[in-house]
């Protein structure tokens, strides 16, 4: 689902009865709607699951054989991997507002945006390791960049969930809201950005970018 408000772009995942899980269908939108002629009109963007209970659950495995979803897996990974590089080449910056909970492919989407917002009870949680799947290396990039070795090596190798609390910790989230805050909060810093010169912004993201 995608709209444009005050110069926001709104992107919202919506997978109703699944957790917002992802689907190839689902990303393939999702990297076009940032390269749509809405998104020319805008100035930032949020990112956000559909509820108050989940930003998305990850690839949607379904109950296909496992050979089955592991390929289907891979096939979702392709698609972050793409919906991640039209993130960085969009010329505003891309809020994720963490309404929920956010596993596996679901958090390394977060992760692809430039800035996320958790709301208080949203639960994370990296669990290839425990699904024996070995994760991607441009997948885990971003956590490194993002969090550091230790923690990535933790976080990946444990598979243990942690809260919104702890992410703040170490880094991964920058603001912590109250359940039902995530989204207002992204707005407010979009509308913010909306306000700021265009080409200041888009020379800063990628001043950053380039580090």
């Amino acid at each position: 689902d995608v709209s444009l408000h005050e110069r926001v772009l709104v992107l919202r995942l919506v997978n109703e009865g699944r957790a917002n899980a992802l689907t190839e269908r689902m990303l393939e939108q999702l990297a076009r709607a940032l390269q749509s002629p809405q998104a020319r009109e805008a100035r930032a963007a949020i990112l956000i699951g559909d509820g108050d209970r989940h930003f998305s659950s990850g690839a949607e495995l379904g109950t296909d054989p496992a050979k089955d979803w592991i390929e289907r897996i891979k096939r979702v990974e392709h698609g972050l991997q793409a919906v991640g590089a039209a993130m960085a080449k969009a010329s505003f910056p891309v809020i994720a507002a963490i309404n929920g909970d956010a596993i596996g492919g679901g958090l390394e989407l977060a992760m692809a945006c430039d800035w996320r917002i958790a709301r208080y009870g949203a639960r994370f949680a990296m669990p290839p390791a425990r699904i024996g799947l070995v994760y991607t290396a441009d997948g885990m990039r971003r956590f490194v960049t993002e969090i550091g070795l230790a923690r990535a090596r933790e976080l990946f190798l444990t598979g243990r969930p942690f809260d919104a609390r702890h992410a703040l910790d170490i880094g991964l989230v920058n603001h912590v809201v109250p359940a039902g805050q995530a989204r207002l909060k992204a707005l407010e810093i979009a509308v913010t950005i909306a306000d700021n010169g265009p080409i200041a912004v888009r020379q800063a993201k990628k001043a950053v970018n380039w580090g």
